[in-house]
């Protein structure tokens, strides 16, 4: 976890605008996992409506960005690496799902 957390740390510090690209969609799914751990935080539940309008029609929500991450990314808001690591372990076991 804490080589995660770290890594997550210094890919935040980049420049906001800084385009992300991950080698995998899984967007829809990080986001509804956002939305269980922060329900309060409408940055996270404006982009997952905007996610699913763009999955429903085949589109792609990759590139994202450092901005958008340090909004909705809950594993970027974690306060420390035992927090990443208590979200992770959730994540893993798909609370969010239940």
């Amino acid at each position: 976890p804490k080589k995660m957390y770290d890594s997550l740390q210094r890919i935040c510090s980049l420049p906001k605008d800084t385009a992300l690209f991950r080698a995998h969609e899984y967007t829809e799914d990080n986001l509804a996992f956002a939305r269980f751990t922060s329900p309060k935080n409408g940055a996270i539940e404006a982009r997952l409506q905007s996610c699913r309008e763009r999955r429903s029609e085949g589109k792609s929500t990759i590139p994202t960005s450092v901005e958008l991450e340090l909004k909705t990314n809950p594993f970027v808001l974690a306060d420390s690496v035992e927090r990443f690591a208590e979200l992770r372990s959730m994540k893993d076991h798909g609370v969010h799902r239940s």
